[in-house]
């Protein structure tokens, strides 16, 4: 095998990182949110739910246990509320973007 030719775009950390795990360009974002949402999707009863969870793990900077854990508490005020995790840092506020919060004003419609 050889090596990778190619390099990769340099991440500026935040004030107080430690690290990053991966940044998902802008242009990729397309590709993920159309797989999120592919044929291969429709054979489930809510075809969008993949695509929606991306939307909001992508916008917010979630983890993905950080969005299942999600409830209808969870969201107040334009924000998303993270009540558990590892560390300090883990529990948090987010403030929503406007794409975020159609889809959960959608999905909270239906509760």
């Amino acid at each position: 095998m050889g090596k990778v030719e190619r390099t990769l775009p340099k991440v500026k950390m935040l004030p107080g990182e430690k690290h990053r795990e991966r940044v998902l360009p802008t242009d990729d974002e397309v590709f993920y949110l159309n797989g999120a949402s592919s044929a291969a999707m429709m054979q489930f009863a809510d075809p969008n739910l993949a695509r929606d969870v991306a939307t909001i793990l992508l916008d917010c900077g979630l983890r993905p246990e950080d969005c299942f854990r999600l409830r209808v508490e969870n969201a107040a005020e334009g924000k998303v509320e993270v009540h558990v995790g590892k560390t300090e840092y883990a529990r948090r506020r987010i403030p929503v973007t406007p794409r975020v919060r159609a889809i959960l004003e959608m999905r909270l419609s239906d509760v």
